[in-house]
């Protein structure tokens, strides 16, 4: 489901221009209070208008995993959005053939775009987790 057109409606409000205007002229770190369940549909917003990489970093992997899904519904299809999976191994686990996973190669694939991105590239808008799945309770 594609609301990316609903975006227009945010980008209206004096509230928004004013933390987009900040966000825009300088490098200063802002805040703003957010509900929850408007934080994708502002992230997408700012991403379609601001133009610039951006990297989201929640608490949980369940919640980096959510987030993610719900910025596919508020980004428009041309979006470069990337989801930076948790690995299942701890940094002190022996690499073995057999834990390599599909997981493993999203998390190379979504860190080579970073890598590899160009000026004149789609930006891209990154979602992770601070905790390794492995972690979480």
């Amino acid at each position: 489901m594609d609301l990316s057109s609903l975006l227009s409606l945010l980008t209206e409000t004096p509230t928004y221009r004013k933390l987009a205007e900040q966000l825009s002229t300088s490098e200063r770190e802002h805040r703003a209070t957010i509900l929850d369940a408007a934080k994708p549909y502002l992230v997408a917003a700012l991403y379609q208008e601001l133009n610039l990489p951006i990297m989201l970093v929640t608490a949980q992997p369940e919640s980096a995993r959510k987030f993610h899904e719900q910025l596919w519904a508020w980004c428009p299809p041309s979006a470069e959005l990337h989801r930076l999976p948790e690995l299942d191994l701890l940094p002190y686990d022996s690499y073995r053939p057999s834990s390599f996973s599909y997981q493993a190669l999203d998390r190379l694939q979504a860190l080579s775009t970073l890598a590899l991105h160009q000026e004149n590239d789609n930006h891209t808008l990154s979602v992770s987790s601070v905790l390794p799945m492995t972690a979480r309770s």
